[in-house]
């Protein structure tokens, strides 16, 4: 069933926060991707030095060329024990980045789909190799994310799609993206979203685009006027990321109007 629109908040004031400071897309240096310096504890010691309220683990699931699945299930066994010693209020879950490697296609390992506790999905890592780019043309570029979507959303243990539209410094740009795809089939996805309760990132790679909160922004106001949740995820691959993006939450709450009740939140309880 479709979710009901909370209210929007007025812009805070300075300083102030309409929502608590989380991120649910976290990396460590168990993404290949992830500076050395990224820990698990490092992560969450400055997460709660910022004052998180929940931070979520997500590192990488490539494909298996690339990606180490038994250490990976072993590492994340091991943060999962070491979060046991952490007390409240930072809540920390250990989840995993899923991708969807072409329309139908999501690389997910059963043994890590099983372990995360949190499944975030990319439909657009373009820029790694064994990913299928999007077609040349612009409108068949724009066609091309809206199935990637589509395999997204029809993934039964998809959570939160990551960064929509984001191309990730790749042709074309993330606007000119959103502004040539179907608009009636976007808002049909939209909805399906919305009545499955899957969320939709809002991060770095919308926020400090060339225009940040341009015309891509349009999506977000659509998503929430149709009762979606907004996921918070920093995306951080460095602790400086993840320093910056505690003040980017307030001036994103403030752009959108976003309160408490706009996010998602987990349920699974974490063991």
């Amino acid at each position: 069933m479709a979710s009901e629109a909370p209210a929007r908040a007025a812009a805070p004031a300075a300083g102030g926060r309409a929502v608590p400071v989380v991120s649910t897309h976290t990396h460590t240096n168990l993404s290949l991707c992830g500076d050395w310096e990224m820990t698990f504890d490092a992560v969450v010691d400055r997460a709660a030095e910022l004052g998180f309220e929940l931070l979520i683990v997500t590192d990488h699931v490539h494909s298996p060329t690339v990606t180490d699945y038994e250490q990976h299930l072993a590492t994340s066994a091991w943060y999962r024990a070491c979060r046991g010693v952490r007390q409240p209020p930072l809540r920390v879950v250990i989840g995993a980045e899923f991708e969807v490697v072409a329309p139908g296609r999501i690389t997910a390992p059963a043994d890590l789909v099983e372990a995360a506790e949190c499944a975030v999905v990319a439909p657009n890592h373009y820029q790694c190799p064994w990913v299928q780019p999007p077609p040349g043309l612009l409108r068949d570029a724009a066609a091309f994310e809206l199935d990637n979507l589509a395999t997204a959303l029809a993934w039964p243990h998809t959570d939160i799609v990551a960064h929509p539209f984001a191309t990730t410094g790749m042709a074309p740009a993330p606007d000119d993206l959103y502004l040539a795809c179907d608009q009636g089939r976007l808002r049909e996805l939209l909805s399906q979203a919305v009545a499955t309760g899957i969320a939709l990132e809002l991060q770095p790679k919308f926020w400090r685009a060339e225009k940040p909160a341009s015309r891509l922004a349009q999506l977000y106001e659509d998503w929430l006027a149709l009762g979606g949740r907004v996921a918070l995820g920093s995306d951080a691959h460095r602790l400086v990321g993840l320093t910056r993006w505690a003040g980017d939450v307030v001036d994103i709450c403030g752009r959108f109007g976003l309160t408490r009740d706009h996010l998602w939140w987990p349920v699974t309880k974490e063991g």
